[in-house]
């Protein structure tokens, strides 16, 4: 870490707690949020970047780095995600496979499964 930014990790950790209150802001009202993720890499080491945005005000929900893209990787930043919003938004994802179990366990009803930038989307078959 201290290549990346020049800070040291004790640094960077009382940092982040003095500021802590806006990385964990008050849940808000999102109708709609679209979740994405993205491989970057970072000197010789590949992370994934994940984001939320609220569709209708593309305002940033939420934004975490994690090492892989797995299952449980998108299960832990949806979780993250819902509880920045206010009621049950609906969910819309890609078609990575890393998302079907986490919207069949948070039993996502309304989210759906689009396909980004072509205009094709589909309504992801639910047992709700």
């Amino acid at each position: 870490m201290e290549k990346v930014i020049g800070r040291s990790y004790e640094a960077v950790r009382q940092w982040y707690h003095k500021l802590a209150h806006l990385f964990d802001p008050v849940p808000d009202h999102h109708s709609t949020v679209a979740i994405d993720e993205t491989k970057l890499k970072v000197e010789k080491t590949e992370v994934y970047v994940w984001a939320a945005i609220d569709v209708e005000t593309f305002e940033v929900v939420h934004i975490e780095v994690s090492p892989g893209r797995s299952d449980l990787d998108a299960l832990l930043f949806i979780k993250q995600v819902l509880k920045r919003c206010r009621g049950d938004p609906v969910v819309l994802v890609d078609r990575g496979p890393w998302y079907n179990w986490p919207l069949d366990d948070l039993d996502l009803c309304e989210s759906r499964r689009e396909t980004w930038g072509n205009g094709l989307s589909s309504k992801r078959g639910s047992a709700c």
